[in-house]
């Protein structure tokens, strides 16, 4: 194997591919490495934790093709020190890697591409997935959500995602797709966020007349979509999502990267059941002006292993015009802040972990107007976005905490 390429494109592609790489001794040693091939008029570099495969192609001059494995950190902290000119990597006798830029060199010692896990690699259009080392192959059913209705709806809920494998259902981002709806949830046991979406075209279609199209539902790693995210902020190339025809598969491709995850199998909470629909009060106030609120309470927070923002949320007056008073306390501190808003209903008290508040406001989006609805200082808060788009719905559900004093 001998090639010559740009540090920058060697450099992207080890960086794109090294959230695949396996840390810790519970996977396979050689999962810790890098598949680097070269063929035709580019390489490819692949990654592995069993789970996720990332793959990413860069353009090259290729002397002699090849195939081998090496040390994925070893090698993309090296790249990274290289200046931005050439690059010329070659295979030696000894199996081990000789890179060449400017006035350095380096010998990278591999591993035998044999022993390297088949992993699936997703074609060119999308519709198909082959297993590198075997003859096992599967077709591809096309999903037509675009990568910004993709990208919005990921960015809205994926931090409502569970981060501990307690309940590894938790930890995916469910997606629903049926005729022009797509539906996206996420969920940790103290907070839902759920993204509905009216496509302009149907993502599936109606199998007999007089029958509801069928329906398409995958449960995604959030890990594996934070990748995917990633990949659409670097990449502005054709955009594909599909789904194996096994269930057992997700794979995403933007430009030159190609995603390949397994899906979580488990059943997924009714989340439509958890999310409230009556109302003892209403508040409709700016996020701007709420987020700045929340922050400087959070102030007084830091430390706290689960630091409560206190919302006190007065009855409106005859022009509808409310008070919301946020308050915090530690021992290292209080505060207290005033912020009018337009509220209807009861005056109510109730208690948020500021962490859940502020990262709700957060994926409401910046300039965004949000309206909160209440019943009890025991039951879940229901935060909506309120949109000019009318085939866009966001709601962020939030437990309360418990708050001693509710004077």
């Amino acid at each position: 194997m001998k090639f010559t390429c740009q540090q920058k494109d060697l450099r992207r592609a080890l960086d794109t591919t090294l959230p695949a790489v396996s840390s810790g001794s519970r996977h396979l040693p050689i999962t810790q490495n890098v598949l680097i091939e070269a063929g035709g008029s580019s390489i490819s570099v692949t990654a592995t934790d069993i789970t996720k495969t990332i793959r990413c192609a860069a353009p090259a001059v290729v002397d002699e093709p090849g195939i081998y494995t090496f040390p994925a950190r070893t090698l993309t902290e090296f790249v990274r020190t290289l200046p931005a000119e050439s690059v010329q990597a070659e295979l030696t006798d000894e199996r081990r890697l000789t890179i060449r830029c400017a006035r350095l060199t380096a010998s990278v010692a591999g591993m035998d591409p044999e022993d390297y896990p088949s992993v699936p690699v997703l074609s060119q259009d999308g519709t198909s997935m082959s297993f590198t080392g075997d003859d096992r192959s599967m077709s591809c059913i096309p999903v037509k959500v675009g990568r910004d209705e993709i990208a919005d709806a990921v960015e809205r809920v994926i931090r409502a995602a569970a981060t501990d494998d307690s309940r590894p259902v938790l930890t995916g981002i469910r997606m629903e797709l049926q005729g022009t709806r797509f539906s996206v949830a996420a969920a940790d046991g103290f907070r839902l966020a759920v993204y509905d979406r009216t496509l302009e075209i149907p993502v599936t279609e109606t199998e007999k007349d007089g029958e509801d199209p069928k329906e398409m539902a995958a449960l995604i790693p959030a890990t594996s979509l934070r990748d995917v995210m990633r990949a659409l902020g670097r990449n502005e190339g054709e955009f594909r999502f599909t789904l194996s025809d096994t269930g057992a598969h997700a794979a995403f491709r933007a430009g030159d990267v190609a995603i390949v995850t397994n899906l979580i199998q488990g059943t997924f909470p009714n989340y439509r059941q958890l999310m409230p629909e009556s109302r003892d009060t209403r508040v409709t106030v700016s996020q701007n002006a709420l987020a700045d609120m929340i922050r400087t309470a959070s102030i007084f927070l830091r430390g706290e292993t689960a630091g409560v923002i206190r919302l006190k949320i007065a009855e409106p007056d005859e022009s509808g015009v409310g008070e919301i008073t946020i308050t915090s306390r530690s021992e290292s501190g209080d505060n207290r802040g005033e912020l009018n808003a337009k509220t209807e209903g009861k005056g109510i008290t109730i208690g948020f972990n500021n962490q859940y508040i502020l990262t709700m406001l957060s994926s409401m989006g910046e300039d965004s107007t949000i309206s909160a609805d209440f019943t009890t200082p025991t039951a879940p808060g229901a935060f909506r976005l309120v949109s000019d788009d009318p085939n866009v719905r966001y709601t962020h559900v939030v437990m309360p905490m418990f708050i001693q004093d509710l004077d």
